[in-house]
């Protein structure tokens, strides 16, 4: 089981492999739509999955 600190980490490191992701795309001259697409959708999803479980875990009160 995850903890919330592995959800927010996962979430940076998701977010992270995005932005280099578009910012790579952005020196092709001619990137095709869907190379920008599907990649950057399915990170996204993934992204929006890690922060949905964080926000669902209960806080530990120590």
């Amino acid at each position: 089981m995850k903890t919330r600190r592995s959800h927010l980490v996962n979430l940076l490191l998701w977010l992270v492999m995005l932005a280099a992701y578009v910012v790579a795309l952005s020196y092709l001259p001619q990137a095709p739509g869907l190379l920008l697409i599907l990649p950057a959708g399915l990170g996204g999803i993934a992204a929006a999955q890690e922060w949905s479980d964080y926000l669902s875990m209960k806080k530990r009160h120590i």
